[in-house]
């Protein structure tokens, strides 16, 4: 085994015309709503969504009256967007597939118990990916300073074809299953607060 490729780089693959497929990426957005916090360490899912599903809702209020019915339209509520995901393989240079949540091999006194099995999946690239995205998850745009307080609010964005989605985790789920073996399957749910999409026309792209 000469080493581990992934399909993407980095970031800038999104703009890779070579590579032929886009990744989705993950940064921290600022107050302002513009500069990325993360910088050059913006999250790459180097493994694509299985699935991306987008959820609109109206918001209209009806209220009853002596000459009838009145109703109010409010616009779009905010929406959501799912994304049903996979880990990378659980796969270590020299050791192959991993599957174990530690190393098995145990000294008790002079007795050793197990077997070494050169590492577990925690030592793995796929599992390190996996740690970023739950971190992102947990502070949810949240930048802290050295005592633990937050400094900085700001919004999750997620990058994606073209389009920018900004706003914050409302959920995420970590499954295991057998028929899916030395993987895991991700769900998260984002609420958004805004989109942007670039429109293209004679004169040139704008947002």
């Amino acid at each position: 085994m000469a080493g581990i490729y992934t399909p993407f780089k980095g970031a800038d693959d999104e703009f890779n015309k070579n590579i032929g497929r886009r990744p989705v990426v993950f940064d921290i957005i600022g107050p302002d709503g513009k500069t990325s916090l993360l910088g050059d360490y913006k999250l790459v899912a180097y493994v694509g969504p299985t699935s991306l599903s987008f959820s609109y809702q109206k918001k209209v209020s009806r209220t009853m009256t002596l000459g009838g019915w009145i109703e109010y339209y409010w616009g779009d509520e905010p929406y959501t967007i799912t994304l049903d995901m996979t880990t990378g393989t659980f796969l270590r240079i020299g050791s192959g597939l991993s599957y174990t949540t530690g190393v098995a091999k145990t000294t008790i006194g002079e007795e050793t118990l197990g077997i070494n099995l050169d590492g577990s999946r925690r030592e793995t690239i796929a599992y390190d990916k996996y740690l970023d995205l739950l971190a992102l998850f947990h502070n949810n745009g949240s930048i802290y300073d050295e005592r633990g307080y937050v400094a900085l609010q700001g919004r999750v964005q997620m990058r994606f074809d073209g389009g920018l989605w900004y706003g914050w985790f409302q959920s995420f789920s970590v499954s295991e299953a057998a028929e899916s073996p030395f993987t895991f399957k991700l769900n998260a749910v984002l609420q958004i607060e805004r989109e942007v999409h670039p429109v293209r026309t004679q004169g040139g792209d704008f947002k």
